[in-house]
């Protein structure tokens, strides 16, 4: 993943979050780079966003009620 990894979830991840194909999509970089999205590289991706979701969320949502935007039921 090298710079795609940041404290975020980017459009890398999302890519693989939504890729559907057997044998893995290819992504194609700006810099001309290209990188099979192998069994591996899911693997690391769905285990980082697993980990952002987990940290980010529950204060997200807390913001989104304190502000009045959701309700809890």
């Amino acid at each position: 993943m090298g710079e795609q990894e940041a404290r975020a979830l980017s459009q890398y991840h999302h890519a693989i979050l939504a890729d559907a194909t057997r044998e893995g999509m290819k992504l194609y970089f700006g810099d001309g780079t290209v990188e099979q999205v192998t069994p591996e590289v899911r693997e690391k991706a769905r285990a980082f966003m697993q980990q952002t979701l987990e940290r980010d969320w529950p204060g997200y949502i807390g913001s989104l009620i304190a502000d009045g935007k959701i309700r809890t039921a």
